[in-house]
């Protein structure tokens, strides 16, 4: 009821309706729902594979993954991968050239594109500038200060514009390096800049571990899953050990990561999943 004691009709009711400039753009209709995901983990945990997961996986497939490969995974990815090959922050901006202009001409793009690594790109780079630092103008010698802060604004650049740019998802990896188990992890990659800003450059950050299992292989039948290796021996016996990986989703203090309402504080580390549940809307919650 109004303040004048008369009740408001529909009309007047609708009348009171927010009003939004006419560049408010509703998600899920005019502009549909894409993520900028970084994965986290040290090397050998297995971030690489997850782009296998999609290559095997009935939703996305060769056809629907775009791999910018720095390093050289692509006999883990399989045969069929759509691979860009690129050694320099140059040539991601450029691949993510065309892939803005094939959206803009109406093309529509893979589902997924998989940059696999910052870390690699990071080497790459930092042995181009090593041979060729920038020189400075105040002393006229190689700058390394300048070279490595333009590893860190370039590479933000390129994170900014997977994120903004591309109506599709981006998967991000990058290796971490653990010297002290009660530390939080650090960036295993060069430049002033890139440490400080990568989570935030993103929409989801994960963080990947993996944990050593052991069991009685008498009593218990290990059941394979995408996130799991099952130790056997050389007979392909179970040897009584298995290694789960997962996802942490949540920033508590220990590990470089920022959640998503979908998703719980540990997911199994299968990418095409988790995928799915940030998708479909659902509240972490109520998925049981």
């Amino acid at each position: 009821m109004a303040e004048s004691g008369v009740v408001a009709t529909g009309e007047q009711a609708a009348s009171a309706a927010a009003w939004f400039p006419a560049s408010a753009a509703a998600v899920g209709t005019v502009v549909q729902p894409h993520l900028s995901i970084v994965v986290y983990g040290r090397s050998g945990v297995g971030k690489s594979f997850l782009g296998r997961q999609l290559m095997l996986d009935p939703d996305y497939g060769p056809g629907e993954v775009l791999f910018v490969m720095a390093e050289d995974n692509t006999s883990l990815y399989g045969e069929g991968a759509r691979v860009a090959r690129i050694a320099r922050i140059g040539e991601a901006n450029a691949v993510i050239d065309s892939l803005v202009v094939a959206h803009r001409e109406g093309r529509r793009l893979p589902k997924v594109v998989f940059f696999d690594s910052i870390s690699g790109i990071m080497d790459y780079e930092r042995e181009a500038l090593r041979k060729n630092p920038p020189i400075s103008d105040r002393t006229g010698r190689p700058d390394m200060f300048a070279a490595f802060g333009e590893l860190g604004y370039g590479m933000m650049t390129v994170l900014t514009r997977l994120r903004d740019e591309i109506p599709v998802d981006a998967i991000i990896t990058v290796t971490t390096h653990e010297a002290d188990p009660n530390l939080p992890p650090e960036l295993a990659v060069d430049g002033k800049l890139v440490p400080k800003n990568i989570t935030r450059l993103s929409n989801v950050a994960l963080y990947m571990k993996a944990q050593l299992v052991e069991y009685d292989p008498k009593t218990t039948q290990a059941q394979p899953a995408s996130h799991r290796t099952v130790v056997v021996n050389e007979s392909g016996a179970a040897e009584g050990k298995l290694v789960n990986r997962y996802f942490f989703t949540q920033d508590a203090g220990e590990v470089m990561a920022k959640g998503h309402f979908a998703l719980l504080y540990r997911e199994r580390a299968i990418l095409p999943d988790v995928l799915r549940k940030i998708h479909s809307g659902r509240q972490a919650g109520s998925q049981g």
